[in-house]
């Protein structure tokens, strides 16, 4: 019988399939153990053997007076029937090793027990990881889709702001979007595009959106 880990697909198990196998191995284990120990109980409840004739059945006679022929052969039949089987174990060996076997189901149950709970542990582990690097992959892509609109927003207001004053307060402004207004808040799910023209629109601005547009794909 081929082993398990000498499958050549065992290094290609995912952790759940690993798992399924192991446990399933353990279960089997624990199964053959109980089966075997109810096959101890059964020969352990069988009637003992008796190893000796009571003191009260046995007869004495002279030591001259030979024994009739047919009290010889019963004497015989009776001392062969006092002979435990020498394949069938004794009561205290049976006690032994059902404690063994014993012992051994009760292992394989607390290694299934304990594989479950190691594996729940790690697929726990895993999500949380997963979870982690999905929120800094979304603030990496909010920074960056940020950083592309404030920064072409900003380059449109220098060009069509009319003087100083009226930049500073378009730049107030769109600071002020992009801090606390609910629309921008979400710059991971919404492409830079189209948040830049919501601000020109926000912001009063009417540019040449070819010019500005090029500039957002490039970010």
């Amino acid at each position: 019988m081929t082993l398990w880990r000498f499958r050549p697909d065992c290094s290609r198990e995912t952790d759940a399939e690993r798992l399924a196998r192991y446990s399933f191995a353990l279960k089997r284990l624990a199964e053959i153990g109980l089966a075997f120990a109810e096959g101890l109980h059964q020969e352990f409840q069988a009637p003992a053997v008796e190893t000796a004739a009571p003191a009260a059945q046995v007869q004495t006679l002279p030591a001259e007076t030979p024994a009739p022929a047919e009290m010889q052969s019963g004497v015989a039949a009776d001392d062969a029937a006092a002979v435990p089987p020498p394949d069938r174990p004794s009561r205290i060996e049976l006690a032994r090793t059902f404690d063994r076997v014993a012992r051994s189901v009760r292992l394989a149950c607390m290694l299934e027990d304990k594989l479950i709970q190691d594996f729940a542990a790690r697929a726990k582990e895993a999500a949380k990881e997963a979870a982690e690097q999905q929120v800094e992959k979304e603030r990496l892509r909010r920074n960056a889709t940020r950083r592309t609109v404030d920064r072409v927003v900003k380059e449109a207001i220098q060009v069509e702001a009319g003087d100083q004053s009226e930049r500073n307060h378009l730049l107030g402004q769109l600071k002020l979007r992009l801090d606390q207004n609910d629309i921008y808040w979400d710059l991971a799910s919404k492409p830079a595009e189209i948040l830049i023209a919501w601000l020109f629109r926000d912001l009063g601005l009417d540019p040449a959106w070819d010019r500005w547009q090029g500039k957002a794909r490039r970010g």
